[in-house]
């Protein structure tokens, strides 16, 4: 099979007849393969834009999972190659409304993932304080997990992350990856904080409703880079 694309936890193959699979490397559990599989199912049963999951597999020793094969380009790369904002911010912001309309019992609580890697008892606390929903959160909602196809159309992928929690908390994991994780270049930052601006404008939310969820985050962070 031919590999399309290879990260520190998978390898993306080719598989055919429009298909890829996704295998994991041997340290990842089987139980958050499992997961990621069932997150997808439940972002598919939404009627979001997004690849059709077929399934575990298990190929050449490796568990993974098969899904729909996208072709296209990122949403950031489309905007970079069209400079369309328009285009970029309403789809954005479009589908992850879509996905955080939604309610679903079976899926973790986003408490869970802030709590991965904590210890420090303060920080536990803090993150137990935060509110409760059973909303559909995507949890790792930006520009490079969106694909647009040759048609225009754009559709979500990344399901490792996905969760239940309060919409708020998906908007400020959005804004802490696409706003607050800076980047070396000066230009990139300005725009950076141009579309901070613009994203909380259309998705209808303050900095200050989601303060409570980036100071988490932002703590959680520090944590989970230094695992």
């Amino acid at each position: 099979m031919e590999i399309i694309g290879k990260g520190r936890t998978a390898t993306v193959y080719d598989y055919k007849e429009g298909k890829l699979v996704k295998l994991f490397e041997p340290f990842i559990p089987k139980s958050a393969i499992e997961r990621e599989c069932n997150n997808a199912l439940v972002i598919n049963s939404l009627g979001v834009n997004s690849p059709k999951c077929f399934g575990l597999v298990h190929i050449d020793g490796k568990d993974g999972i098969c899904y729909q094969y996208l072709e296209g380009i990122t949403l950031l790369q489309h905007l970079e190659a069209i400079n369309d904002f328009s285009f970029f911010l309403e789809s954005f912001v479009e589908i992850q409304q879509k996905i955080n309309a939604s309610t679903c019992n079976n899926l973790n609580s986003y408490k869970e993932f802030l709590k991965m890697h904590v210890t420090s008892k303060n920080l536990l606390k803090r993150i137990d304080d935060l509110p409760d929903s059973d909303h559909v959160c995507h949890g790792d909602y930006h520009p490079g997990n969106l694909i647009v196809n040759g048609e225009q159309e754009v559709f979500v992928i990344d399901f490792m992350n996905v969760c239940k929690g309060p919409k708020e908390y998906d908007i400020a994991r959005t804004y802490f990856l696409t706003v607050l994780e800076k980047v070396p270049n000066p230009e990139l930052q300005k725009a950076q904080e141009a579309l901070g601006e613009a994203y909380l404008n259309a998705s209808g939310v303050t900095l200050e409703q989601i303060q409570p969820y980036l100071d988490v985050i932002k703590s959680t962070r520090e944590i989970e880079l230094k695992n």
